[in-house]
């Protein structure tokens, strides 16, 4: 939970750069919440909670996200609200 999960890893042919492939996620990003910051902080407990998850769970393997900023961090009701 709270990670995407990686698909694939490459390098492509024809011009030399690695790519990779991820799960699409249908749901708007955390900086399209930008004008609630400050609001709502149980909300914004709960998603800081899920993303420190999330981020334990990466360096748990060996993966750093250099690349952590609200514009990369995909929102989406589960299941369990």
């Amino acid at each position: 939970p709270n990670v995407v999960a990686l698909i694939d890893v490459d390098i492509d042919p024809q011009r030399g750069f690695l790519f990779m492939v991820m799960e699409h996620v249908d749901g708007p990003s955390l900086a399209e919440y930008k004008q609630g910051f400050g609001r709502d902080r149980k909300w914004a407990l709960d998603v800081l909670q899920q993303v420190a998850s999330g981020l334990t769970a990466l360096h748990a393997v060996g993966v750093v996200h250099r690349d952590l900023k609200p514009a990369n961090v995909l929102l989406v009701v589960r299941p369990d609200g």
